[in-house]
């Protein structure tokens, strides 16, 4: 998000970070301003080695439950969303808080 979209950006740009549970889903979000003209990746495409490499981390790690989705608004919004498998910690529930 800062390497590949604000940080190309000539102004002031938003970076937004959010997660989430959904079932037995954790959802991690980054949302970010594109610069003018979007953000292409080094070959002309969108989906860079880095990318690429996510995914295939993922797919290792989780199998088809890791996954790693990029949307691109056409109001010149991006959104990258890792989605992982939840797992609550062992006792997880028994932590007290000060």
């Amino acid at each position: 998000a800062i390497v590949h979209g604000v940080g190309k950006s000539p102004g002031p740009c938003r970076v937004a970070i959010r997660s989430r549970r959904e079932g037995d889903e954790l959802y991690l979000e980054v949302e970010n301003d594109l610069p003018p003209g979007g953000a292409p990746g080094p070959r002309g495409d969108r989906e860079g080695v880095g990318v690429h490499n996510t995914r295939a981390r993922l797919a290792q790690l989780y199998g088809d439950r890791g996954r790693l989705e990029l949307e691109l608004r056409p109001e010149g919004i991006a959104i990258t969303r890792v989605i992982l498998p939840f797992r609550e910690l062992d006792g997880a529930r028994n932590v007290h808080r000060r």
